[in-house]
């Protein structure tokens, strides 16, 4: 019994994926291998942490677990990112939607600023909750679409 629990346990750990961005790269380019500690682009089972001070420029989709946006790191989203369980764009952090859509089932806070320069932000996807409890400003004369069952919460301490 107890050699069944221990490789279950051993098996749990595994595959439990942690991807940082490092910046070791050339450019801020997200498919850059080179940015990351493991040196691969995240995929589905990972949850990307993004610690502070870095920039990151999303230039492909990205299919990820999660993503963690800290301290006064810039995220530049010019293409689709898929998240699949609670994420956050931390205080301090920056966020420029350029175009491309949020989408998955996790929410998304937004304790930073989200600056919307797109004609057409999109949240898409089943239960995708974007939770402002920072700034969101709306810098072009575009919309944000909000698709399915997707929602917009400002928070008491959210502005938009």
């Amino acid at each position: 019994m107890k050699r069944f629990l221990l490789l279950l346990l051993f098996g749990t750990t595994m595959a439990i994926a942690q991807t940082t961005w490092t910046g070791a790269g050339a450019n801020t380019n997200w498919n850059n291998t080179d940015n990351w500690d493991t040196n691969l682009v995240p995929t589905a089972s990972d949850d990307v942490i993004i610690p502070s001070g870095f920039i990151v420029t999303l230039n492909v989709a990205g299919i990820i677990k999660s993503i963690d946006v800290q301290g006064n790191s810039i995220f530049n989203i010019n293409t689709n990112l898929t998240f699949t369980d609670p994420s956050s764009f931390g205080v301090n952090a920056i966020v420029n939607w350029n175009s491309g859509a949020l989408q998955g089932n996790g929410n998304m806070t937004n304790n930073g600023t989200i600056n919307l320069l797109t004609a057409s932000a999109k949240i898409i996807n089943g239960t995708t909750v974007l939770v402002n409890e920072g700034v969101i400003n709306f810098q072009s004369t575009g919309f944000l679409y909000l698709y399915g069952d997707s929602t917009l919460n400002n928070a008491l301490s959210g502005v938009i």
